[in-house]
């Protein structure tokens, strides 16, 4: 399964190179106290930037390397689909 393509009509034309590409989407939205092994997949992957950039505006999951708390704290949030998302958590 490509990332996102079950939560997108058409995923990004870069996922295909995803090393998650490859992985259980659920994998990447399983927060077991912190996403370690998720951030750990991505440091290891081509497409990590594209990945951040597309992920900025998801309130969930592990997205270019980081996770819900970590974009909400550089000042994310709000943005191309229009979510606005407040998450308390401990980063």
């Amino acid at each position: 399964m490509s990332l996102g393509s079950s939560l997108l009509s058409l995923p990004p034309e870069w996922s295909d190179q995803a090393v998650c590409a490859t992985t259980d989407l659920d994998y990447m939205f399983r927060d077991n106290g912190g996403y370690a092994p998720q951030r750990r997949l991505c440091l290891s992957c081509p497409v990590i930037d594209q990945c951040y950039e597309y992920g900025l505006d998801e309130k969930h999951g592990m997205w270019g390397g980081s996770t819900p708390g970590e974009r909400w704290a550089a000042g994310r949030g709000r943005g191309r689909r229009g979510i606005d998302f407040d998450i308390q958590e401990e980063i």
